[in-house]
């Protein structure tokens, strides 16, 4: 976790990912808009941590 703090793209994972989580908790409408940003952002997330190690062979 301490890295995600040094990297952008980390961080405003973990920002995104929290105001997802937030919304859910207090039962807030997750508008599509919001959730269109949160596939964006964990998907590019997670495609280049798969580049980055090497797993998409």
């Amino acid at each position: 976790m301490k890295k995600a703090w040094n990297d952008l793209k980390s961080f405003i994972t973990v920002v995104v990912m929290f105001l997802f989580a937030y919304c859910i908790i207090r039962q807030i409408p997750i508008d599509e808009t919001l959730k269109s940003i949160l596939a964006t952002v964990v998907g590019f997330f997670l495609g280049t941590r798969s580049v980055k190690n090497g797993d998409d062979k």
